[in-house]
């Protein structure tokens, strides 16, 4: 499949997002709109020639939630605490039809389900946001609410 991009300005991974100074740490592309950023070129007749609008998403650590001091901002003592797993968490996060400015992670750790939200700044931007097992560097509960969680992710 030859893929051709329109778009010159993509943000690679640890490059500086100058819409908001954080390191660039991961991305996703996603479908959106009906302008084409993308031709795709494939050997299936129902799919040559297709176009393909595409917008990135960008996963960033502001800081505010990492007290190992991540980022460029510093670590707020009642944010609860990012997880180690974070670039993991983002790049199997699902965005849900019912709460389309979020991104969603699930994973299972000790038999329980755990939810992780990433939060769009507006612009394509996406920092971590919390968990439903969310806790402060101090060990303080910080969690988000289990029906804060889209229901249609929910296992």
């Amino acid at each position: 499949m030859w893929v051709h991009n329109a778009e010159c300005c993509d943000l690679g991974i640890g490059e500086i997002n100058p819409r908001t100074g954080h390191k660039v740490l991961a991305s996703h592309k996603i479908e959106a709109g009906s302008n084409s950023d993308y031709i795709i070129e494939a050997t299936k007749p129902s799919a040559k020639g297709k176009l393909v609008n595409t917008k990135t998403q960008y996963y960033e650590n502001p800081g505010h939630h990492d007290p190992k001091g991540g980022g460029n901002v510093g670590y707020n003592s009642t944010k609860s605490v990012l997880p180690e797993n974070h670039i993991e968490l983002w790049n199997k996060s699902v965005i849900v039809k019912s709460d389309p400015k979020n991104r969603w992670a699930v994973e299972t750790k000790n038999s329980k389900t755990i939810y992780h939200r990433f939060q769009d700044d507006g612009n394509g931007n996406f920092h971590w946001n919390g968990s439903t097992d969310g806790k402060t560097a101090r060990g303080e509960a910080r969690a988000i609410k289990i029906d804060d969680v889209p229901k249609e992710l929910k296992r």
